[in-house]
């Protein structure tokens, strides 16, 4: 196929019209034999008053004919051409007079003709120092989640908006512009990787002021990542820290903050934050009173896991001030019940701890609170083995006044008692 001369001569002389064009067809019609030619393929940013122009070779694209569509605001036939220049080859020519978005559908026998459609812009004299852009996807971004910024072009002229991101890598990703209003256009994009980004806004094809930005990508808020590690916050004594560790691993970028509120609420008290190591927060409580506390631990304002949380500050202990009284400290025989009086009142917060030394199984002691005085404990044993027995009695791991206490009965054993006051 392709377009080929005929000579005809009589005594050597052409005869009328000689030599006739003709073009030989393939089978069919072949679109993708269709080539665009010129430098403004590739351009596409003119200014209004320039004249785009493209040739269209058609020349082994087998029978058929050449479909123009051109979109855009024409205001005359004189401003799109086309030039037929023979042997298959088109010459195609835009010059608008008003600025804009303009559009050229060719095909070739009703098949689309590589590369099309051909996209180009027009505008009138652009100010691109007057683009305003706002919004904090020009600085930072979270991973995986949708960053955005705002372009105003008011007042800069006519011209397209366009914007490309890349990685530390080189590797571009897509940059959504959608145009929000006559002056105002809404950018947004997503990363997908940790690296700092880049980011172009252009204008006309012109970078805006401040492009490229450099986009710092974090991991995203997630405050319910974070917790209290160890379970529950235990009661402290006065004098000493309330202190636990918070983990944020994976909770993006965020403060933690640690406040704890008196019982009435009137009062509050900040806590002591510092890093360890393992990348953990040591959180520590230093309160002035005993009191029944409320805490609240949060990541950028956000209660986190567990929080709030109650807990008490006590009286530190005070295991002088422990009272142990009775017969049953001094003596008792088998068969008969002893028992002895634990008195707490004035001791602070502690636990109390009862061992008893002696012949093995002698006896096993229990204790219970006095429902007329919950600061007293009634302690009771039975002995069934005589023997001289040895009482300790200690309040906070302290022995208290008195102690160890002797006790004769009749047989050997042991036994070991704890309650917390």
């Amino acid at each position: 196929p392709g377009y080929y001369n005929i000579s005809v001569r009589w005594a050597d002389r052409h005869v009328p019209a000689s030599p006739f064009r003709i073009a030989v067809a393939g089978h069919r019609p072949d679109a993708t034999q269709c080539h665009l030619v010129g430098s403004d393929v590739q351009r596409q940013f003119f200014k209004v008053g320039d004249t785009y122009s493209v040739i269209v070779n058609c020349e082994r694209a087998g029978p058929g004919q050449l479909q123009v569509n051109v979109t855009g605001a024409i205001v005359d036939d004189s401003e799109f051409l086309v030039n037929d220049l023979g042997d298959g080859c088109y010459e195609l020519t835009l010059a608008p007079s008003q600025p804009g978005e303009y559009t050229l559908e060719l095909g070739w026998a009703d098949e689309s003709i590589p590369g099309c459609p051909l996209r180009m812009y027009f505008a009138n004299d652009v100010d691109v120092r007057k683009c305003l852009l706002e919004g904090t996807g020009l600085a930072h971004a979270e991973l995986g989640n949708r960053a955005e910024f705002m372009v105003i072009t008011r007042g800069t002229g006519l011209a397209p908006l366009s914007a490309s991101l890349a990685d530390a890598k080189g590797r571009s990703m897509p940059v959504e512009v959608i145009q929000t209003g006559a002056t105002t256009h809404c950018c947004g994009y997503t990363v997908t990787s940790a690296s700092t980004h880049t980011l172009h806004v252009r204008y006309g094809n012109v970078d805006v002021p401040g492009s490229p930005f450099v986009i710092r990508v974090t991991q995203p808020f997630a405050p319910e990542r974070c917790k209290i590690l160890g379970g529950k916050v235990k009661d402290c004594v006065l004098g000493k820290p309330v202190q636990f560790y918070v983990e944020s691993k994976g909770a993006g970028p965020g403060n933690l903050t640690v406040e704890a509120f008196s019982s009435n609420g009137q009062k509050c008290f900040k806590g002591h934050l510092s890093q360890t190591v393992n990348g953990k927060t040591l959180c520590r409580l230093n309160l002035p009173a005993v009191d029944r506390y409320l805490a609240s631990v949060r990541y950028d304002g956000v209660d986190i896991a567990g929080s709030p949380f109650r807990f008490r500050v006590l009286q530190p202990p005070k295991p002088s001030m422990v009272m142990a009284f009775g017969q049953g400290l001094s003596n008792c025989t088998v068969g008969q019940r002893g028992d002895f009086i634990v008195d707490v009142t004035d001791a602070g917060s502690g636990m109390l701890g009862i061992r008893v030394h002696g012949p093995r199984g002698g006896f096993s002691v229990d204790t219970a609170r006095l429902p007329s005085n919950d600061k007293q404990i009634l302690v009771q044993y039975h002995p069934v083995e005589p023997g001289e027995y040895q009482i300790n009695i200690t309040w906070a791991d302290e022995p208290i006044p008195g102690s160890p206490f002797l006790l004769a009965v009749y047989r050997a054993g042991s036994a070991d008692v704890g309650l917390n006051v």
